[in-house]
């Protein structure tokens, strides 16, 4: 089993602090529960049936679920503006499912060939379907555990604002209905 870094984290201080972890590594995005789920399973399962709960709110219309694909963030290589960039389109430190305690599971470079570019999406003008230019990529299958090589489990105090508490309740109403 990989070891698990546990970091306690502000919110304003995510880009400083979790950023430079993530930078130069491909990964992917849990929760507890899904860490749980990823453990008894042995592997990060695809969800291309659906049977998995959707983290993100577009999980139904993604690209790589739609594929059989694990889709993960891929920080390799990127400068800054890239980085910013995806940011701005996706906050993956602090996703909204998260609830401020997103797990960071790293990825083993012997994966790294058998990535599928976000340029594969482009190429075939998937625009109907949710995908992020430059960063996201996808793992065809299920990614055992032998290929995650650390896990940073992230505890985030965060910053009060109106904006986040009307996010939180709108994700608690989504959730309640599933």
């Amino acid at each position: 089993m990989f070891p698990i870094e546990l970091i306690a984290c502000k919110e304003s201080e995510l880009h400083h602090q979790i950023l430079p972890l993530l930078v130069g590594n491909v990964f992917h995005i849990t929760t507890a529960v899904g860490l749980d789920g990823i453990i008894n399973d042995q592997a990060i399962r695809n969800n291309r049936t659906g049977s998995l709960p959707f983290t993100f709110g577009q999980s139904d219309n993604s690209y790589g679920r739609r594929h059989g694909f694990v889709c993960l963030f891929d920080l390799r290589n990127l400068s800054d503006t890239l980085i910013d960039d995806a940011l701005l389109r996706y906050y993956f430190l602090n996703p909204t499912f998260a609830a401020c305690n997103p797990i960071f599971l790293i990825m083993s470079q012997n994966i790294f060939a058998h990535l599928i570019s976000w340029k594969r999406a482009e190429a075939e003008q998937a625009y109907k379907e949710v995908w992020i230019p430059n960063v996201e990529v996808w793992y065809d299958g299920d990614i055992s555990l032998d290929e995650i090589s650390r896990g940073v489990d992230v505890r985030i105090t965060p910053t009060p604002s109106a904006h986040r508490e009307m996010l939180e309740a709108i994700w608690s109403k989504k959730r309640s209905k599933s």
